[in-house]
C-alpha cells in the first residue's frame, strides 16, 4: 500500500442520494456505486442514513453538501465544492439496501453494501441547485456558481485555515430547487499523525485494534478514520470519529475484522461539520483537512 497525502478536492458522502464516497483518494470502482454509503458526524447532528422531509412517508431523500477541503502536501491548496441530490423511491424498502453494524466502540460503525448498489424499483434522482453559494472567512470571500446545471470545484486563493476560523456559508436558493440556507463552521486544527509513525504503508494489524494519535489536539471538530474494503460484489465501510480534543483514538479489532480481502482504502481527516435545513433538504456544511490517504490491497484472513 502506497501512502500519499491527499491533494485534491474530495466529495463528502451524504447518505443514499449522493454519488461519490467520502473517502479521499477512493478509486473509481467505489465511485461507481450509486447510491453510496452513509457518513455520520459527531458534531451533534444526527446525519447517518437518509434525511426525509417532515411529513414524508419515507420515499424521499433530499440532501446536500457544501465543503472546503484543504491539504498542505505537496503544496498548500484548498478547494470548495457543493452538490445536492433529491431522490424519490417508488418502494421505500429500496432506500437503504445496506447492512449497518455496531462495534465495541460507540465512535465506530460498519456498513456493508452490495456493489454496485442498485437504486431500487422506480427510484428517481435529480441534482437541484441552490443558486450562488457564498463562503466567507474573515475578510476573504469566495462564490460557487452553478454552470451547466453543476457546481464545479473552486480553488481558493486565501491562506490555508489553521484552525479556529469561522467559515460562513450562505446560499441564495433556487425557486425550482434548493431553498436559501446559511450556516457556519469552525475550522478544525490541521494536525499531524503521531501514530502510526511509519512513513511507509500504514498496515492494519490482524485481529488487533488499530491506534491513531495526532498533534496538536483540536478543540473543534473530529478526527475521522475511514477504511473501505472493496470486492466485486460488496463494499465494507468502517468509519470511526474521535473528538479532536482527545488527541487519540482506537479502531476496535471487531471493526477491522469486518473488512474483507480486496482493495483497501484508508483515509484520515480532521473535520468540522454542522447541518443546515433548507425546506426538505438536509445540507451538511463541512471544513476538512486531508491528513492521509492510501490505497492498496488487503490479503485473505
Amino acid at each position: 500500500m502506497t501512502t500519499a497525502r491527499c491533494h485534491a478536492v474530495a466529495v463528502t458522502v451524504l447518505c443514499v442520494a449522493c454519488q461519490s464516497p467520502s473517502s479521499h483518494g477512493v478509486p473509481a470502482i467505489l465511485a461507481s456505486a450509486s447510491p453510496p454509503l452513509a457518513s455520520s458526524s459527531m458534531s451533534g447532528a444526527a446525519d447517518a442514513g437518509p434525511h426525509f422531509a417532515a411529513g414524508d412517508d419515507g420515499t424521499r431523500a433530499a440532501t446536500g453538501t457544501v465543503s472546503i477541503v484543504q491539504s498542505r502536501t505537496p503544496s498548500a491548496t484548498a478547494n470548495a465544492s457543493a452538490s445536492f441530490f433529491d431522490t424519490t423511491y417508488a418502494d421505500p424498502s429500496q432506500s437503504d439496501l445496506c447492512a449497518h453494524k455496531t462495534t465495541s466502540a460507540p465512535s465506530c460503525n460498519v456498513t456493508v453494501c452490495p456493489s454496485p448498489l442498485p437504486q431500487g424499483a422506480g427510484a428517481h434522482t435529480t441534482r437541484p441547485l441552490a443558486g450562488t453559494i457564498t463562503g466567507r472567512v474573515g475578510a476573504h470571500e469566495f462564490r460557487l456558481r452553478p454552470v451547466g446545471g453543476w457546481y464545479g470545484s473552486e480553488q481558493l486563493s486565501f491562506p490555508a485555515l489553521r484552525g479556529g476560523e469561522t467559515v460562513r456559508f450562505e446560499a441564495d436558493g433556487d425557486p425550482g430547487g434548493v431553498p436559501a440556507f446559511s450556516g457556519q463552521v469552525v475550522a478544525p486544527v490541521f494536525v499531524t499523525l503521531t501514530t502510526p509513525r511509519a512513513r511507509g504503508e500504514p498496515r492494519l494489524p490482524a485481529g488487533a485494534p488499530f491506534d491513531v494519535a495526532w498533534s496538536p489536539a483540536s478543540p473543534d471538530g473530529i478526527l475521522r478514520v475511514e477504511l473501505v474494503a472493496v470486492r466485486p460484489t460488496m463494499q465494507t465501510h468502517v468509519v470511526c470519529e474521535f473528538e479532536g480534543r482527545s488527541g487519540k483514538g482506537t479502531v476496535p479489532a471487531d471493526a477491522i475484522g469486518q473488512l474483507s480481502p480486496g482493495i483497501l482504502v484508508m483515509s484520515v481527516d480532521a473535520v468540522s461539520t454542522t447541518m443546515a435545513t433548507a425546506g426538505p433538504f438536509a445540507v451538511k456544511l463541512e471544513v476538512s483537512n486531508s491528513i492521509l490517504s492510501s490505497t492498496g490491497k488487503r490479503g485473505a484472513k
